[in-house]
């Protein structure tokens, strides 16, 4: 019988996972990435040596893949190869986001003047391109404010200032992150940060869930925004989730996606909800793969690559079925070489704990947290409801401990 081959973009720890269900639907995986050692490759039929950031590159070395091999889907999974997979399916003729998409959702500014066209509720916001701007823009706001690129991931150089941050040094410290040496600032907004994640079918938006995102170390690590995790389900009203469902209904709308993933980062003022970002992939933190599974009962990673094989979704798959809260946590290790890690190995025997990961072993060296990219570990408990669960994860984040010197 003929199985199809679904190719992957990256082959990395998170997006393990999307190999582990095309193998039990069985695929045919490809997997793509620059290191040759990568996890995912363990779990793949064949592979491709090129950098998931380098779209020429990946595109190149696909299509003389194809040639021998076609490639009948292609998809990607925590990480911002969006560009990588939009030029491959084009090329390719194969069901994703278009090149268009990728480009609304690759560069954050151009992202804001296609919502500002299109009415959806954004921040006030300045492009950027001087020092001299950024305090045209203090002047006007006051503290605090955001400042970020618009082409970068992570958390890479987004800043919030306040009148305690050296101004000058901050708008070198973004610039440096972005490749166009512009960086977006916006005003900062008070409220409930949300993140969702859903999966467009036929132009149609399905919201897998809504969760609360957690900024309890804004000062710890300040001007650096780094967010510690959050909740599943967001705490937010039915009247809130429909206004939610609207929102994104229209995003869909603005960026063109037909077919493909969408990611969203919200707020949810005083004033109603405010677009922060888009991006048209699937989130990181494991969050599609663990998370959504254990507490609304939708397995988004395999119905992504159903969608990307051109195979037939039943809507009904796409619809939230509330099981259970989840909480994810963050692990941060203090600046140093690592000597000594107690408690970690421990966790799986309370039971709840559902997924532990550390990204650190004993003589790497941790660096001080200035992105997402710089956490030490992540942990996820479930819970009969919020509190529940919140209590687990943060207990056992307690029972962690790494020592640096």
């Amino acid at each position: 019988m003929y199985s199809k081959r679904l190719l992957i973009i990256g082959a990395g720890a998170e997006q393990v996972p999307a190999y582990e269900v095309a193998l039990k639907k069985g695929l045919k995986v490809v997997g793509s990435d620059i290191n040759p050692d990568a996890q995912g490759f363990k779990f793949t039929d064949e592979k491709i040596i090129a950098s998931t950031y380098d779209a020429q590159n990946s595109l190149q070395e696909v299509v003389r893949f194809n040639r021998r091999n076609p490639i009948d889907g292609v998809m990607t999974l925590a990480t911002d190869a969006t560009m990588t997979v939009a030029l491959i399916a084009k090329e390719l003729g194969l069901n994703s986001i278009s090149v268009n998409t990728a480009k609304l959702t690759t560069n954050k500014l151009v992202q804001l003047k296609r919502f500002r066209e299109n009415g959806i509720p954004i921040p006030d916001y300045y492009e950027i391109t001087s020092i001299d701007q950024l305090k045209r823009a203090i002047d006007a706001w006051g503290f605090p404010i955001v400042i970020k690129p618009p082409d970068n991931n992570g958390a890479k150089g987004v800043l919030r200032l306040t009148n305690e941050v050296d101004v000058e040094w901050a708008f070198e410290e973004s610039v440096s992150h972005s490749g166009t040496g512009t960086i977006i600032a916006e005003k900062y907004l008070n409220g409930y940060q949300i993140s969702s994640e859903s999966l467009v079918v036929n132009g149609k938006c399905f919201t897998a869930m809504y969760s609360g995102r957690n900024y309890e170390y804004l000062e710890r690590f300040s001007p650096y925004i780094i967010e510690n995790g959050g909740w599943l389900p967001a705490d937010i009203t039915d009247q809130e989730k429909h206004k939610l469902d609207e929102i994104l209904q229209s995003v869909v709308d603005a960026l063109e996606i037909k077919n493909g993933p969408l990611k969203g980062d919200i707020v949810l003022t005083e004033q109603g909800p405010v677009v922060i970002e888009f991006a048209s992939r699937m989130g990181g933190g494991y969050a599609v793969s663990h998370s959504i599974p254990l507490t609304h009962g939708i397995n988004l990673v395999e119905q992504a690559i159903k969608l990307s094989i051109n195979e037939r979704i039943n809507v009904r798959d796409l619809i939230p079925k509330y099981k259970q809260s989840a909480a994810i946590r963050y692990i941060f290790g203090k600046p140093g070489i690592v000597k000594e890690i107690n408690g970690f190995e421990k966790l799986n025997q309370n039971g709840w704990i559902v997924l532990k990961k550390l990204y650190c072993n004993i003589g790497d060296t941790i660096e001080e947290v200035t992105s997402h990219t710089k956490r030490a570990g992540c942990l996820i408990a479930i819970g009969k409801d919020q509190q529940e669960a919140e209590e687990r994860v943060k207990k056992a984040i307690n029972t962690v401990e790494i020592i640096t010197e």
